[in-house]
């Protein structure tokens, strides 16, 4: 048996206001199972993988907010059904690493749907201009298919900049973090978020060199394969695309952000090339992304 990706939906891209997090990924997950058919009750597993919160939340967990909006499992006497939802945070390789965890327990057996929910926005709920990230959600439907034999995902790979050559040691590159003397009383409206002057530069460095690697220890073909992938930045995809050697249109990277979507990055893209039919091939897809840590997720979704 496999794992299928089912179907995927997304918020906040092209919007004119500013939602918060929390809506964000509601919508997004929404959205999701609306393009599958599937009721929230019918999905066993969900994680997010969302970074920045509202209100700085730490607990309780984002994901016990979402499984509650989509009905999932919300009384176990009346449904039988049990359900479970946690948080999973590693900047914006954190649904590589979702991925790898949804397909174990697919493979499994003891469940049938994972739901992947990601979100970012500033914690007051306000746009803010020092604030690097897109206020945007998203959302991706896992399953398992009794009716395939292929593995489908593969090996997770996760590099760390500062542990190999492509690091030099000077810090994480993209740092967020609550400062006390800045917000005094008002922690939950505010976040302080400090970029180095070489963040993308590094993360570039570092993201190309993990995805050569990752093919060819995988057997991959970069110029027969559909590499999604972050976006730091307008236009990041097809620079990724000309630090690896491989064609813009191989890489898949979201369009119509001018921030970066962090958590959900790797989801935008893939809902909007599932929207505009570039998924329709039988062709692997590379799943590789890069964030604050400095750090490198790939993984290889076999079709």
């Amino acid at each position: 048996m496999g794992v299928r990706i089912v179907a995927s939906g997304s918020s906040g891209v092209g919007a004119d206001g500013h939602d918060g997090a929390i809506v964000l990924a509601q919508s997004a997950a929404r959205a999701c199972l609306a393009s599958a058919g599937v009721a929230g009750a019918d999905v066993d597993i969900l994680i997010y993988v969302g970074v920045y919160r509202d209100d700085n939340i730490v607990e309780p967990a984002i994901a016990a907010l979402i499984q509650r909006d989509i009905g999932m499992s919300l009384d176990f006497a009346k449904t039988s059904v049990a359900g479970f939802s946690f948080d999973l945070l590693n900047s914006g390789c954190g649904i590589v690493n979702a991925m790898q965890v949804a397909s174990a327990y697919l493979h499994g057996g003891a469940v049938r749907r994972v739901l992947l929910v990601s979100s970012d926005a500033h914690p007051s709920g306000r746009a803010a201009a020092d604030f690097p990230f897109a206020a945007v959600g998203g959302a991706l439907l896992l399953e398992h298919d009794a009716d395939v034999t292929a593995p489908c995902f593969g090996r997770l790979q996760v590099r760390d900049g500062d542990d190999d050559d492509d690091g030099d040691g000077s810090g994480p590159g993209s740092e967020g973090f609550l400062s006390f003397a800045t917000a005094g009383t008002n922690g939950r409206d505010h976040i302080t978020v400090v970029r180095d002057h070489d963040y993308e530069e590094r993360a570039l460095a570092l993201l190309s060199s993990s995805i050569l690697e990752y093919a060819a220890a995988e057997g991959l073909r970069l110029d027969e394969t559909l590499i999604v992938t972050s976006c730091l930045s307008p236009g990041f995809g097809d620079k990724v695309a000309a630090a690896i050697g491989v064609a813009a249109e191989r890489v898949l990277s979201a369009t119509g952000i001018d921030r970066d979507p962090l958590s959900s990055s790797l989801t935008i893209a893939w809902d909007q090339a599932a929207r505009s039919g570039r998924l329709h091939g039988r062709e692997p897809i590379l799943f590789a992304a890069v964030g604050g840590g400095l750090t490198s997720a790939c993984i290889v979704w076999r079709r």
